[in-house]
């Protein structure tokens, strides 16, 4: 798989922190924010890195364009726009978490994780039924419900059930100005019944601070 960024061919769409996926505790496929590039939310990584030493990190960057450099995982457009979209990003994570499962890494070692809409991402692709695969779970931070065409919602909750022998954590800042943490919470009362779900609340904005890397750490931790 070839993505190109700006002036920038990279054989593989994604850079990995930390030791490499099969000499690794945990594996943590991260989802960066729209607009956002792998170069910037690997910074992120990295701290949790120094939260979590064990897990690898592999922070995958989105497949479509946001702006003159952002990447996103959705962009929106007609019905068939969105359809492909979706296609296209469900089969950018999946692939990687197959390549993961083929380092001989066991499905519940590995982890989901997403901010802001790479976390509505992360649910989205861990209730679809094209994953197909067990993980460890799922990891959303300053996230919310998908708002894209046959996204997962709170009121159909389709594919939940796939999630019955994951965890979720759910991170999200209380002085969030951009997603609200209602909108964790809302996920945290939906999930509920499916999984075993974790709510941290920081007092932080839209960003992943210190306190949610240590959150993360914890869940890895346990």
């Amino acid at each position: 798989m070839v993505a190109v960024i700006g002036y920038f061919v990279l054989s593989k769409p994604y850079e990995v922190v930390g030791p490499a996926p099969e000499r690794a505790q945990n594996v943590v496929i991260m989802l960066h924010g729209y607009g956002d590039t792998t170069g910037n939310f690997a910074n992120a990584a990295r701290r949790m890195n120094a939260k979590s030493r064990e897990t690898s990190f592999i922070v995958v960057d989105a497949p479509l364009s946001a702006g003159l450099t952002g990447r996103a995982w959705f962009t929106g457009g007609t019905l068939e726009d969105c359809e492909e979209q979706i296609a296209q990003t469900h089969e950018r994570v999946i692939g990687i978490v197959d390549e993961v499962l083929a380092k001989g890494v066991s499905g519940d070692r590995i982890y989901i994780a997403g901010f802001s809409q790479g976390a509505q991402m992360a649910l989205d692709v861990g209730v679809s039924e094209k994953l197909q695969r067990p993980i460890g779970g799922l990891i959303l931070m300053s996230g919310g419900w998908p708002n894209w065409p046959g996204a997962v919602g709170a009121k159909t909750m389709e594919g939940a059930e796939l999630l019955s022998d994951a965890r979720v954590l759910l991170v999200h800042g209380s002085k969030d100005p951009i997603v609200g943490i209602a909108d964790s919470r809302s996920l945290e009362k939906a999930l509920g019944p499916y999984t075993s779900v974790e709510m941290v609340e920081h007092e932080g904005g839209h960003r992943i601070n210190t306190d949610a890397s240590r959150a993360v750490g914890a869940f890895l931790a346990e």
